[in-house]
């Protein structure tokens, strides 16, 4: 079998003793060999980029209230578990110099802010901009695309994207260099593509991380990244295959299958 050193994504940080999305989660995943960090952004009512997830608080603190009409200054009196606090995009780019951020982007407002913190923290080498919707996805890129010219920040493809590579790829392969020029007028370039081991349709599974799909990734220069793999077996399945990243909630067992894989 195939075997490639696979990257790993440390989805949200490492939560097992640290709230999601933390500063304490990230550097709990850097200490067991992460590189890249797989987390999201938000912003609040009066423009912070901050490190979260959710729409609300609900989840995460225990209390009502929507970031995008918090301030600041409110979110940040809010504690969470542990004592700890929710950080900013800022905080977390310079308290993390040598850590990569895949980061998804959440909300429009975050497509828009976003760029501006990134390029100001000179960290613009180490994100690759991630997002289900190509709308913000597109505008993101274009704003890096303003404010520094000669940036090229790496981005993997949104629903659109990722769709249109896997019927390419089930039905004429080859084909694809031609396919994404011709959608290039609504959808931007990517550099990987971020996908589940399988989706659910009609209520069946169907396969999307199969050698094929890797295979003509692969031979167009594209990364595959596999999405979110806490199952030992299921790693070593998928590192075995040639994945390129795992993104998992298990930082902790990473290593271990990738030791495992390659002997």
């Amino acid at each position: 079998m195939p075997f490639s050193r696979a990257e790993l994504y440390a989805h949200r940080g490492l939560s097992l003793e640290h709230p999601e999305n933390t500063l304490e989660a990230f550097e709990a995943a850097a200490q067991q060999g992460a590189r890249w960090i797989e987390t999201d952004v938000r912003t609040t009512a009066d423009g912070v980029v901050l490190i979260f997830h959710d729409s609300t608080l609900n989840r995460v603190a225990g209390r009502p209230g929507r970031i995008d009409e918090l301030t600041f200054e409110q979110v940040r009196e809010v504690e969470l578990a542990g004592g700890a606090r929710i950080p900013t995009l800022r905080e977390a780019l310079d308290r993390f110099p040598d850590l990569s951020f895949n980061i998804d982007v959440k909300d429009d407002a975050s497509a828009a802010a976003l760029p501006a913190v990134v390029v100001g923290a000179g960290a613009g080498q180490r994100v690759r901009i991630a997002s289900f919707s190509e709308k913000r996805r597109s505008a993101c890129l274009r704003e890096f695309a303003a404010l520094a010219p000669g940036l090229r920040v790496k981005s993997s493809a949104a629903v659109e994207g990722t769709t249109l590579f896997s019927l390419v790829c089930r039905t004429v392969p080859a084909a694809w260099p031609l396919v994404a020029r011709l959608a290039g007028r609504w959808v931007e370039p990517f550099d990987s593509l971020q996908v589940p081991r399988h989706y659910r349709v009609l209520g069946r599974r169907v396969p999307v991380v199969t050698p094929r799909f890797l295979a003509t990734a692969h031979r167009f220069g594209l990364e595959v990244h596999v999405w979110t793999i806490d199952n030992p077996e299921q790693m070593r399945e998928l590192l075995e295959l040639g994945a390129d990243g795992i993104v998992t909630n298990r930082a902790d067992l990473f290593n271990r299958e990738q030791e495992r894989s390659a002997a």
